[in-house]
């Protein structure tokens, strides 16, 4: 297909126009990612100071006592049964004197204590792993785990069967 001369022109002017605003590699200047005098290309680095080394370990605060661990679970609980329950408040969760009661019952080893919450309800408590777990009265994990904890506990922190 052949064009006329005129069309041709018209397209050449139009490629230009388009281009026009563009400026060419030639005036780049050498500091802002142009062709510097040898015709190699440079670039700007922005300085964005030193890097930040390696990471800073956090804290684990792993609590006193297998009691206060115990204790301290109340608000997991809490949470864990409100989204377990979808916010029913028949949903069994677990009392909060449970937890604010609750008692030493003897120490089983270094890392276990059986403890009693303030319902009368005996638990093991064992400390040996950096979270810590909750077992039934049994220290197995295998054997079921009490009422309301068996529901109303996360299974990562209360450990048992659901019986």
């Amino acid at each position: 297909m052949r064009l006329p001369g005129a069309t041709l022109v018209l397209l050449a002017v139009a490629l230009t126009a388009g281009c026009a605003g563009e400026p060419s590699i030639d005036e780049l200047s050498a500091g802002s990612g142009g062709v510097n005098g040898s015709g190699r290309t440079t670039a700007v680095l922005q300085r964005l100071g030193p890097p930040p080394g390696p990471p800073q370990p956090v804290p684990i605060e792993i609590p006193a006592s297998p009691l206060a661990f115990f204790r301290a679970q109340q608000t997991s609980c809490s949470q864990y049964a409100s989204l377990a329950g979808l916010g029913d408040p028949t949903y069994p969760g677990v009392e909060a004197d449970r937890f604010s009661e609750a008692v030493l019952v003897r120490e089983l080893d270094r890392d276990t204590a059986l403890i009693e919450d303030g319902r009368g309800t005996r638990l093991v408590v064992d400390m040996w792993n950096t979270s810590g777990v909750v077992l039934p009265a049994s220290g197995r994990p295998e054997d079921v785990m009490p009422a309301p904890y068996r529901l109303g506990c996360s299974p990562d922190d209360f450990i048992g069967t659901s019986g």
